[in-house]
């Protein structure tokens, strides 16, 4: 009887902790000092304006933007290269550089995505935006890195990593070089805009 009550009373005190962890995770920002995004950073993305002409447009009920060039792909070939993110948690500068800015970048371009010099290294604003944590301790809101590749801009591939792929552990280091960052600003966000979805 004596070890059911035990048992019980670490199940229980097992429970309130991570309640505990749980709201604290909630009401401190992580190392990294994430912030979910604003509600005034949302705010203040303006909504999108369609032209005439593309207004008009009939839109298809769906679309696979991984069939077009612009979709990250593996070097020198037409397979597709999906980021493989654990464990950094850096799901936001993964779909913000990886996959949407390079995708508009070469597309506006016309470039396929399937070099080092098309393709952009998540781990550009990652890294500087982790402070140097992996994890949920180094996750960056969207308006985190919609703002640094507005600023600052994106780094290739090829400037970030060299001859080597990408490792998604990397989490810490920065490129040196002035070329390196003079060529960030060549690739920058111009603009975000925001869709009504409830037309």
């Amino acid at each position: 009887m004596k070890t059911t009550k035990n048992a019980f009373g670490i199940i229980m005190l097992a429970m309130i902790m991570l309640v505990n962890i749980k709201i604290m995770a909630q009401v401190n920002p992580s190392p990294s000092g994430y912030i979910p995004s604003s509600q005034e950073y949302w705010d203040a993305v303006p909504l999108m304006t369609l032209s005439p002409k593309s207004a008009a447009v009939n839109l298809p009920v769906e679309v696979d933007n991984s069939t077009q060039i612009f979709f990250p792909q593996k070097d020198n070939t037409s397979e597709l290269y999906f980021y493989n993110q654990p464990p950094t948690a850096a799901c936001q500068n993964i779909s913000s550089t990886w996959y949407t800015f390079a995708y508009e970048i070469n597309r506006l371009r016309n470039l396929r995505a399937n070099t080092q010099e098309t393709r952009y290294a998540p781990n550009f604003s990652y890294n500087h935006l982790n402070h140097g944590y992996q994890g949920w301790q180094g996750y960056t809101s969207l308006e985190k890195v919609q703002k640094f590749l507005m600023e600052s801009g994106a780094m290739t591939d090829a400037e970030f990593d060299g001859p080597a792929q990408l490792d998604p552990k990397d989490s810490w280091r920065w490129p040196s070089g002035y070329d390196y960052y003079y060529n960030v600003m060549t690739n920058k966000l111009q603009s975000v805009h925001k869709f009504n979805m409830t037309v």
